[in-house]
C-alpha cells in the first residue's frame, strides 16, 4: 500500500521553482530538492501540505489558464492532499 513499506535506501526529489527554467548559474535558486525517508506516502503527504500546496496558493501567474480551471485544479490538489 505504501503506508507500511519503508524505503530501504535513499530517495531524492528535485523540483523546478523558477517558471522560466533552470540556469546553470542560478540552479541553486531555480530548484528545490529533498530526500524522502521512511514511509514514502507520509513523506509525500508532508511535501504536498508544506511545500506544493502553499506554493500553488500563492501562484499569481497562471499564464493562459482560465480562472475556473485554476480553481478546479486547486480544488483537486486540496482533495488529493487530504486523502
Amino acid at each position: 500500500t505504501g503506508r507500511d513499506e519503508l524505503l530501504t535506501g535513499k530517495c531524492c526529489f528535485f523540483t523546478r521553482v523558477n517558471v522560466k527554467g533552470v540556469d546553470v548559474k542560478s540552479f541553486e535558486t531555480d530548484m528545490t530538492y529533498g530526500e524522502i525517508i521512511g514511509s514514502p506516502l507520509a513523506s509525500f503527504e508532508t511535501l504536498m501540505n508544506e511545500m506544493f500546496k502553499p506554493t500553488l496558493e500563492h501562484q499569481d501567474n497562471w499564464g493562459k489558464c482560465q480562472e475556473d480551471n485554476v480553481k478546479e485544479y486547486r480544488g483537486h490538489v486540496e482533495k488529493f492532499s487530504n486523502l
